[in-house]
């Protein structure tokens, strides 16, 4: 048995003593006397020392303080780990290749901000399976070149291949791949289009006329229309740096920015709403993860003549990540989500709960 220390001695002893005079200003109250000031002050002293020492006290508040600090310590950790279950985002992002999976939204890509034709230094298509007319297909390739100036002499655009259109089939699933390409100091775009129907480009090569009336144009603008189920494309812009606009507004089902295995991306930032920072930059090389639980607006996809730029809108994201070999989970917590909507209220509930608790605090400590 543990004898009991000294502290619970002394508040045995102080209880008793509390205990006798109380029961004895009682009787003298009983018997008529009256009591005077000295004897109050008395046993004021008494209760204090016994609210000092009295270990049973001590004890009860040290629980009460520590299931509290639990509980505030639990709560903390839910706020500030458990992630909201969706959000939505903004991305500005820079790359040398993206893939995009589109289900069934009817597409025409018709290059050029307004719709204008694409003039190009040339094009090489492979994959088609249908083509119009189809001498131009040699060893599964339609090349098409600009036409080398002669006399009289073509500006380039004049000798430019013609880029009309390329639709992309409007049911099932297609999946679009359009990356950077290089080809004797030019630069331009791969367009690779795979689904279960056929996608189709439309395009136009300058031919010479052989025997062309005098004072007539000597050439002529001769049309080649491909169409497959894998069709891959090629073409370099008689101006790349002048911008070309490649989708606009599309809502897409999937996005990612990989090539290989590897990410395409080069620089970027994410804005997620409700999230604990207002941008979150990328880094050259950072895996991109992107999911939602409806489609993703592609509000714009603009090639430079350098790079790829794609502008995203994801209303409903279950997921993002971004980072190298260990992504960084970039889905806001329910910290974050009450600290954005409401950030002054949030510290002055804090606020108001310490004082409230301090102030319960000092009333348990004075009965």
């Amino acid at each position: 048995m543990t004898p009991p220390r000294a502290e619970e001695i002394l508040a045995e002893s102080v209880s008793a003593e509390i205990a006798k005079q109380s029961a004895s200003l009682a009787r003298r109250v009983a018997e008529g006397h009256p009591i005077d000031a000295d004897d109050i002050d008395r046993l004021d002293r008494l209760a204090r020392i016994k609210a000092l020492v009295d270990p049973g006290d001590g004890r009860r508040t040290r629980i009460v303080d520590l299931s509290l600090l639990s509980l505030t310590v639990l709560a903390v950790i839910g706020l500030a780990f458990i992630r909201l279950p969706s959000t939505s985002a903004d991305l500005d992002v820079e790359a040398t290749d993206v893939t995009l999976t589109l289900n069934g939204e009817p597409t025409e890509l018709i290059p050029g901000e307004l719709g204008e034709v694409l003039y190009l230094n040339g094009a090489r298509i492979s994959g088609a399976t249908d083509v119009d007319p189809p001498t131009r297909m040699r060893d599964g390739l339609v090349q098409l070149d600009a036409l080398t100036p002669t006399t009289p002499r073509l500006t380039a655009d004049e000798a430019a291949v013609r880029l009309q259109e390329i639709a992309l089939p409007s049911t099932g699933r297609v999946t679009v791949t359009v990356g950077l390409v290089y080809s004797l100091g030019s630069r331009g775009l791969r367009f690779d289009a795979i689904g279960k129907t056929p996608s189709v480009a439309r395009l136009g090569e300058v031919i010479r006329l052989p025997a062309a009336p005098a004072g007539s144009v000597p050439y002529a603008i001769d049309p080649v229309g491909v169409s497959g189920k894998h069709l891959a494309l090629q073409f370099f812009p008689v101006n790349p740096y002048s911008g070309l606009t490649v989708f606009r507004n599309i809502h897409v089902i999937g996005i990612n920015f990989q090539n290989d295995g590897g990410s395409t991306i080069l620089a970027g930032s994410a804005f997620i709403k409700s999230g604990a920072e207002t941008g979150v930059p990328l880094q050259p090389g950072d895996n991109l993860t992107i999911k939602s639980s409806d489609a993703i607006l592609l509000r714009e996809l603009t090639f430079d003549g350098r790079k790829l730029k794609a502008v995203i809108t994801a209303p409903h994201v279950t997921g993002l990540a971004i980072g190298a070999e260990a992504p960084r989970n970039l889905m806001p917590t329910i910290f974050d989500w009450i600290h954005s909507r409401w950030p002054g209220q949030l510290y002055a509930v804090i606020s108001a709960f310490v004082a409230l608790w301090l102030a319960a605090r000092r009333w348990w400590a004075s009965k």
